[in-house]
């Protein structure tokens, strides 16, 4: 993810300078192709449910994504990663998107600024990525997302007081840092603490309410962009999210 995030800005560019916006978006069709033909190379292992999640699998699909939640919510492990998921989502939101409007208001919307920034922030999650992968795995995995969320919060709270371009785009680089460590450890847990047959859904109910808090968080904080200093912004959601990994840190200590 983090290398196709690296990647895609300079072939989108070099596709729009020499072929126009069809062809641009039939890169799309064609890797969508290729994607359906990786698909049919995956084989499952089929899953043993037990005699109620089978009943449970038979309720229509409304039913299934509030089984998942009531899940969630049975285990302490997964309520807490919930939580500091869900904040996570809604608080890293001017991170995630409004800092090309941060570059533009604080050091001039070049092209060279706003490339530089996609390109900081993907070479730090490329580098991380790899050094999880190396890993391999974390002896408390809780922990070391609650770092990860608490690192980039507090990168998040001075890359606001960035004083240069070239400070900010270091503080990206920190961000995406950071970034492999939480939703590593994040998809870890996951599969570490729910039942196979509650697997789909735990992760269906993630994904969910990932996508909700980011949309809240884009709905409520994009407009108070122009109300507030962004500063500001970054600042409080930087210190809240703070606070939330070092309550996750501690929670998570006693399950």
């Amino acid at each position: 993810m983090s290398l196709s995030t690296l990647l895609s800005p300079v072939l989108g560019g070099i596709i729009l300078a020499n072929f126009n916006l069809y062809w641009a978006l039939m890169v799309d069709v064609f890797t969508a192709a290729i994607e359906l033909l990786c698909m049919t190379k995956i084989k499952l292992q089929a899953v043993k449910a037990k005699a109620e999640a089978v009943a449970e699998s038979a309720k229509v699909t409304e039913e299934e994504l509030l089984s998942g939640f009531k899940y969630i919510f049975k285990n302490d492990s997964l309520r807490y990663l919930f939580y500091i998921y869900a904040a996570g989502f809604l608080l890293m939101t001017p991170v995630n998107v409004l800092s090309l409007l941060f570059v533009q208001r604080h050091f001039g919307a070049s092209v060279v600024n706003l490339t530089l920034q996609e390109i900081a922030w993907a070479a730090g999650s490329v580098i991380a990525g790899l050094l999880v992968a190396k890993h391999k795995e974390f002896k408390n995995n809780a922990t070391v997302l609650g770092l990860g969320v608490g690192t980039f919060a507090a990168v998040m709270v001075v890359t606001a007081l960035s004083p240069t371009i070239w400070f900010y785009l270091a503080m990206m680089f920190l961000l995406g840092v950071a970034s492999p460590y939480y939703y590593t450890n994040q998809a870890v847990i996951i599969q570490t603490e729910s039942a196979p047959e509650f697997m789909g859904r735990t992760f269906a109910a993630f994904q969910m309410i990932g996508n909700i808090m980011l949309l809240i968080g884009s709905l409520g904080l994009g407009p108070l962009a122009d109300v507030f200093p962004m500063v500001w912004l970054f600042i409080s959601c930087g210190v809240l999210l703070l606070l939330i990994s070092i309550w996750y840190i501690f929670k998570t200590k006693t399950v």
